[in-house]
């Protein structure tokens, strides 16, 4: 996101203190590193405003110190947070909560596709349930990094919804596109309601291959014994 110099941008507070207390830093040497008064980064961190230009300088400061953030990542943008939740999944898998779980509002509820008997079915419906998802989701299978999900953003009031398709790799087998949907209901920056929508009948035929029948020339060949195989 391109930010003005000028103009005053709604920044995530929580993301920002996070990230200084990360890297060891007081407001006060975070506001010397950025060339500002320490008075501007405590107003930051719990009014949560910021000209562009600010952003720009402390998040310049914290990345020469060892931050792994962007303008982005401090800023209140609804289609931002979904962003980010995707791409965290896409390249952290199951410890994507790990870069991201501060998106994720008090009292966040989580439902995903599929009946109890589905292998990624999962009975809880928060944070827990979520990080427990994805953990069946990575233990079953890897995405293929070399052909990314490439998503699709719909936008609405709060809600945001992630068109994906991926292609998933399973005891060294390659599935066909499987498409994949997360329906985010975001308000102020946080996500409030994650659906994680998918094709679960494909997941659940590459989670559980069907054994192809053997035929009748493999069935009489198996029934053949060597001479030395033979009982005595």
């Amino acid at each position: 996101m391109t930010l003005l110099d000028h103009t005053s941008y709604r920044i995530r507070s929580n993301r920002l203190r996070a990230v200084r207390v990360g890297i060891g830093l007081s407001q006060t040497q975070l506001a010397a590193a950025a060339g500002y008064s320490s008075r501007l980064i405590r107003k930051a961190e719990s009014v949560g405003r910021l000209s562009g230009a600010a952003v720009k300088d402390i998040v310049q400061a914290l990345r020469e110190r060892g931050a792994d953030v962007d303008t982005d990542d401090l800023l209140f943008d609804d289609l931002l947070t979904g962003k980010r939740f995707v791409e965290c999944f896409e390249e952290y898998g199951e410890c994507c909560l790990d870069r991201c779980g501060d998106l994720l509002a008090d009292g966040f509820r989580f439902h995903a596709a599929g009946s109890f008997c589905h292998p990624l079915y999962v009975a809880n419906y928060d944070k827990s349930g979520l990080q427990l998802w994805l953990n069946r989701f990575f233990s079953l299978f890897q995405c293929e990094t070399n052909d990314p999900m490439s998503p699709r953003y719909l936008i609405g009031d709060h809600a945001i919804t992630a068109r994906c398709s991926l292609v998933l790799i399973r005891d060294g087998q390659t599935s066909p596109r499987i498409w994949m949907n997360f329906h985010f209901e975001i308000r102020h920056g946080l996500i409030h309601r994650l659906d994680s929508e998918y094709d679960t009948q494909a997941v659940l035929e590459f989670a559980n291959p069907v054994r192809r029948p053997r035929s009748a020339s493999e069935v009489s060949q198996s029934t053949v014994f060597n001479h030395s195989d033979r009982p005595s």
